[in-house]
């Protein structure tokens, strides 16, 4: 891992801890998920790459993801198929509403969303998107 990403993270969890007291309940919650939006800021600059997402009927947007391409084991009856799988994540700082058909290009390479869009963090902050080629 990089050491200057690394110390990024650190100095976000470690800020994340000082919270104010239970008085300020409101308050500290809103610096947390300041902290933890600039954790994500950092991830997202350190190993993402920089892609285009293209919603359905509407203009680009330049944005960085995190792409993953996890093999998958579908059973089917006694039979078990291996499946290509393509899983991109994205802020959702960057792209509101994800839709299934709108458009993603990674490297030239262009991919279809395919159904809903997820938010597995609990936050919200990012979203996991399936994607298939175009």
């Amino acid at each position: 891992m990089d050491q200057q990403f690394a110390r990024q993270v650190m100095l976000h969890v470690q800020t994340a801890a000082d919270l104010h007291p239970a008085a300020g309940a409101d308050q500290g919650q809103a610096h947390l998920m300041t902290e933890f939006q600039g954790a994500v800021d950092a991830t997202f600059a350190a190993f993402g790459i920089d892609a285009v997402y293209t919603p359905a009927g509407g203009e680009p947007v330049s944005v960085r993801v995190i792409a993953k391409r996890p093999d998958t084991i579908v059973g089917f009856g006694e039979t078990r198929v291996h499946a290509e799988t393509a899983t991109v994540e994205l802020q959702a700082s960057d792209i509101a509403s994800p839709r299934p058909d709108d458009q993603l290009t990674v490297g030239g390479e262009t991919f279809v969303v395919q159904g809903e869009p997820e938010r597995r963090d609990p936050d919200w902050l990012v979203w996991s998107l399936d994607v298939r080629p175009s």
